[in-house]
């Protein structure tokens, strides 16, 4: 594996378990490291993903590929919608909004892409 990679995925991990359960408030570290430190992780991590070859399985590529696809419904949803007034507003076990968190993102997701975004890429498509 590459050492970026690792550094990344290190530092994204530490600072994700960290922010979840030493963090009670917003403050300094929430405002300025957390949001700082993920993206650098990211970007440690990305000539890894950059140089991954295409998988032979071929369940696995589509599963990759609709990923890709709906990337940004899932970046829209993530923080406003299902974090913001789903999870925060539900007095449940943690463990429990865990898994509603990964089983609401993706489906929302999916019919955000289908519903709103595919009809937009179609009209941009015709006006060009």
């Amino acid at each position: 594996m590459n050492l970026f990679f690792i550094m990344g995925l290190s530092i994204f991990l530490c600072n994700k378990i960290y922010f979840d359960h030493f963090v009670k408030d917003f403050n300094f570290y929430v405002s300025v490291i957390y949001f700082s430190l993920i993206p650098f992780s990211i970007l440690l991590m990305i000539p890894f993903f950059y140089n991954m070859h295409q998988p032979k399985n071929r369940l696995l590529n589509n599963i990759i590929t609709y990923g890709s696809l709906i990337s940004y419904s899932l970046y829209l949803l993530n923080s406003t919608v299902i974090i913001g007034f789903i999870l925060n507003y539900l007095h449940l076990n943690p463990a429990f909004k865990f898994v509603l968190f990964w089983i609401l993102n993706p489906c929302l997701s999916i019919l955000m892409y289908k519903y709103v975004e595919q009809p937009f890429l179609k009209l941009r498509d015709k006006s060009v």
